[in-house]
């Protein structure tokens, strides 16, 4: 995969682009993700129609669309349809130079299917929409999933904060104005799942349930239009962004680069200055991309550079574009290997002439950063929503990970309730109250699990030069409290050890919503400006 930034308009697009051996193609797919929240959970999905798609004799190009990922934001872009509209057809623009004389396939997944669907031009070989939503449903499916999973909400936010989403009002109307193509359209072809399931499990919740439909994935490439093999036009990829990023980051610029001598994905945010000698380095969330819940590490990194610090988003071994496309579930990402990637983050940072490493990760994100400051020098780390005390990635099996997660929203899917609604989006949801039951009944067992990890040996282990931030709501401070935070954390004072610890009522522990990321956004600068 190799990647490169293009431009849309006056803004910085980042593009993946997935080639076929022997530098010959039959034909060209342009994957358009949904958005927010549903393109970071189904965003394995996109890789594994890529990089199927690429098996067959095709070039496939992923987008992160304006506003999400790693492309330009969306802060400022009040026609967002029309800033999506002009995303495809810069790479539809991008695979004619590549690819001159094959044909060209537009796929857009769920909101993607919208876009695709009214996409106004020029003309491609064909359009697909597969599970296409209307943005009025996809804004709904939004509110409503945020208004079940976040009970301590505050009841004036809950049901009206788009979840994973951090767009206008305005920007909002003009989302709701897609339209969702119908079936036997003459202008595209609509892909609905008949395995009703298996489409709910392409967008799990949480997002350790989700699958990928390799069955469909099969069928789509399966049917896309072919042509003879024609060579592919040489091309370099553009490394360093030449558009705007976001506003008010006029002059920053961002480069792909690769880290560590396993050559993982990363991206440097630079002043307009250049490197200054303080550098935010981000690991994902959980097995997520880099970029961070619905792109807080991309947005923190930007604004960041703008006041003149370096951001680094690190990528880790089989998650975020070094995904396993042939397996269904995501990878469990507490491991040694997540530990070591992280190590090899701060040491290129430090190689490209940090003199201070302020690390910044949540939930396992935030335990690998732990880990790491054991292991290196880090000066200070932002751990966020922390999920365990314990120092060893063992303790994390599949019954920890089982409670964590709750049960499956799915495990009780019947085929034919579900096949009666579109995209089974609103079936998954129904069912949530009733899982959240399950999941508060099994907090005591989660609280015993916690006691495996008493004693704090997680921040015992961290470098005693490394001031530690941590920011803890909800069920995290009640993990922290089993693990006997409230005695231990004195003693490590006491012992020398900086720790600052803020309390949060009402975030959610994805750090999604607008409250939970404005919290974040305090404790990094908080972190920054700390002595």
């Amino acid at each position: 995969m190799r990647r490169t930034w293009i431009r849309s308009a006056e803004r910085s697009l980042a593009v993946h682009v997935y080639e076929p051996d022997g530098a010959q193609t039959a034909g060209v797919l342009v994957v358009v993700p949904s958005f927010g929240f549903e393109a970071e959970v189904s965003y394995r999905s996109m890789v594994a129609v890529a990089e199927r798609a690429t098996s067959a004799g095709f070039l496939a190009i992923v987008t992160d669309p304006t506003g999400h990922g790693d492309s330009a934001c969306s802060r400022g872009v009040e026609d967002l349809v029309g800033a999506w509209h002009g995303d495809v057809r810069a790479i539809v623009g991008m695979a004619a130079r590549l690819a001159p004389r094959a044909p060209v396939t537009l796929l857009g997944h769920r909101l993607g299917g919208a876009v695709v669907a009214s996409f106004p031009g020029p003309e491609v070989a064909r359009r697909i929409a597969w599970e296409p939503v209307s943005g009025r449903s996809f804004v709904r499916r939004q509110q409503l999933v945020l208004a079940i999973s976040q009970p301590s909400a505050d009841p004036a936010v809950r049901g009206s904060e788009p979840f994973a989403l951090d767009l206008t009002p305005g920007q909002l109307d003009n989302l709701r104005t897609l339209r969702a193509p119908k079936v036997g359209a003459a202008s595209v072809e609509v892909w609905m799942d008949e395995d009703r399931r298996a489409a709910e499990a392409a967008l799990g919740l949480p997002p350790f349930y989700a699958e990928i439909p390799f069955a469909v994935i099969d069928d789509l490439v399966g049917a896309l239009p072919r042509a003879q093999a024609s060579p592919l036009v040489p091309w370099t990829e553009h490394v360093v962004s030449d558009g705007l990023l976001a506003p008010g980051a006029e002059g920053v610029t961002e480069s792909f680069v690769r880290i560590g001598p396993h050559r993982l994905c990363g991206v440097l945010t630079l002043p307009p200055d250049g490197p200054g000698p303080t550098w935010l380095v981000f690991t994902g969330q959980g097995a997520e991309r880099a970029s961070g819940p619905s792109g807080l590490w991309t947005d923190l990194a930007r604004d960041g550079a703008a006041a003149g610090l370096v951001g680094l988003r690190a990528d880790r071994r089989r998650v975020g574009w070094h995904v396993d496309p042939a397996a269904a579930r995501e990878p469990n990402p507490f491991t040694p290997e997540g530990v070591e990637d992280v190590v090899d983050a701060v040491r290129h940072a430090r190689e490209s002439g940090a003199r201070r490493v302020v690390l910044v990760g949540s939930c396992a994100g935030a335990w690998l950063a732990l880990a790491a400051a054991g292991r290196t020098t880090v000066d200070d780390v932002v751990a966020l929503n922390v999920p365990s005390w314990s120092g060893s990635a063992r303790f994390f099996d599949d019954a920890f990970l089982a409670h964590w997660n709750g049960p499956s929203p799915l495990a009780d899917s019947t085929p034919g309730r579900s096949a009666r609604l579109r995209a089974g989006a609103i079936a998954s949801l129904t069912r949530w109250p009733r899982v959240r039951e399950r999941v508060m009944r099994a907090r005591e067992t989660v609280r015993a699990a916690g006691r495996r990890s008493v004693g704090l040996p997680l921040l015992w282990a961290v470098g005693r030069t490394t001031t530690v931030h941590v920011l803890l709501s909800g069920r995290d401070l009640a993990f922290f409290a089993a693990s006997g935070g409230r005695a231990v954390l004195p003693a490590l004072r006491r012992a020398g050890r900086d720790i600052r610890l803020t309390r949060a009522d009402a975030i959610d522990h994805g750090l999604r919503t607008a409250r939970s990321r404005h919290v974040v956004r305090e404790v990094v600068e908080r972190a920054v400006g700390a002595p």
